[in-house]
């Protein structure tokens, strides 16, 4: 039976949603810039389709912020690298990231 993973794994882990998320996030910001930047949001707004893909992106900018530190407010003692967090982080990330998820993909479908 094969002992535990090495620490780099672990490492690699806990931090690959860093990178992803906040680059998520960033592209989801820029979405958000191009539908409500000065003055563009009352011709952009005018089509359902922009309204969906701006509220897609405001709940993917949730999901990805959330994503993208959850490392960082994991509680501390539970083996995470870098863990700073409790249990109200905790549960602030978990809502983070169910709400995000599902609202965008409630509204990809």
């Amino acid at each position: 039976m094969p002992g535990p993973p090495p620490t780099w794994q672990y490492i690699v882990a806990a931090y690959t949603p860093l990178v992803t998320g906040n680059l998520s996030a960033m592209g989801s910001s820029v979405i958000i810039y191009s539908m409500i930047g000065p003055g563009r949001w009352r011709k952009k707004l005018i089509k359902p389709q922009n309204r969906i893909l701006l509220a897609m992106s405001i709940y993917d900018l949730l999901h990805s912020f959330a994503m993208g530190w959850t490392f960082l407010l994991t509680p501390k003692g539970y083996g995470v690298p870098g863990a700073q967090g409790n249990m109200s982080t905790c549960r602030m990330v978990g809502f983070l990231i169910e709400i995000g998820g599902n609202a965008t993909g409630a509204y990809n479908s």
